[in-house]
């Protein structure tokens, strides 16, 4: 992991992707959770760190089931890097 943190690369995903990443995580099936965790170890292993925006935030959170909001919210709390766009404001927190 210290790649990670001298040399970080970014990846921004789009939020469907992200929605699928929390469904698979998620799933009841064996294979979706693998397919997950394999994802994630590669990301590690190649120094990939998330990387969203206010934009990504809003349209994981607009669904209408509201423990599929909090679900992807918990994801996105459980990973070990997340980067992020700041406010133009400079205000702390996520921008777009």
């Amino acid at each position: 992991m210290p790649s990670l943190l001298l040399k970080p690369r970014y990846l921004a995903m789009d939020s469907s992707h992200l929605g699928q990443w929390v469904r698979d995580r998620t799933s009841a099936r064996a294979t979706d959770r693998v397919a997950a965790a394999d994802f994630e170890r590669w990301l590690e292993a190649n120094g990939y760190v998330l990387f969203l925006c206010l934009h990504h935030l809003e349209e994981l959170v607009k669904h209408e089931d509201r423990g599929v909001s909090l679900s992807r919210l918990r994801f996105i709390g459980s990973l070990k890097f997340v980067a992020w766009i700041g406010s133009v404001h400079g205000d702390r927190g996520l921008g777009t």
